[in-house]
């Protein structure tokens, strides 16, 4: 019992931080406000930041980095983006369904689909201010990949007509 009032004597060596040291461990409220972490917000999430301050707030309380470095802590953990999926091909389709699959998307449909997702005007007229035709802000006709096949003759049966 005595060993035990010795070693919580003030003044005894520790490993754990002392309290001043804990105190200076910045709050979740001002790391939130960190400019690095309000746009990992935006772009992450409000949850994932947090759980990456939480981590770097509770890697000082250990004392494996300063009160100083939990900011930095958290922003070098962050991940580029909230979702975790790896790009592959699946190409059992090519095999066992279409003989196509699924392609990947080409640089310009890929382009065309980032142009697309942002504003854009479809249906606006922009000398006028009003609505347009639909599809008048097409520079080309689509490729003919888009357009049905044509219908069969009148009075056959769809079965007759693809003999």
């Amino acid at each position: 019992m005595d060993d035990l009032r010795r070693q919580a004597q003030p003044g005894a060596a520790t490993d754990a931080p002392d309290s001043a040291s804990l105190r200076k461990i910045p709050r979740t409220d001002q790391l939130l406000a960190d400019p690095r972490l309000a746009v990992a917000q935006r772009r992450l999430g409000r949850d994932l930041v947090k759980a990456a301050i939480g981590r770097a707030q509770a890697r000082a309380r250990n004392a494996e980095i300063t009160p100083e470095q939990v900011a930095e802590a958290a922003v070098a953990e962050l991940p580029a983006s909230a979702a975790s999926l790896t790009p592959v091909i699946n190409a059992t389709g090519v095999l066992v369904h279409t003989n196509l699959g699924r392609a990947p998307l080409s640089e310009a449909a890929r382009d065309a689909l980032t142009v697309a997702a942002g504003t854009c005007d479809v249906e606006f007229d922009l000398g006028s201010g009003g609505r347009a035709r639909p599809a008048s802000s097409t520079t080309t006709p689509p490729p003919s990949c888009w357009r049905p096949p044509p219908s069969p003759p009148a009075g056959r049966s769809s079965s007759a007509a693809a003999s």
